[in-house]
């Protein structure tokens, strides 16, 4: 399953828009050094959830 089948989410506000922004600036594409605990929107959160479990399942391969 993949972000967009199980996606509840209908658009997004500028407030996300900039959060999103300031996330691709400050976080490393391999998300080392993302915090769980730090305050990003649930979407973010999601996303790295989402991350992490496919590059799980792809290490296996």
């Amino acid at each position: 399953m993949d972000m967009e089948e199980s996606s509840s989410y209908r658009g997004a506000n500028k407030d996300i828009w900039n959060m999103v922004y300031e996330f691709c600036r400050t976080i490393h594409p391999n998300l080392d050094n993302y915090e769980d605990d730090a305050a990003w929107p649930t979407l973010l959160d999601d996303f790295v959830s989402w991350k992490r479990g496919k590059s799980l399942d792809g290490a296996g391969s």
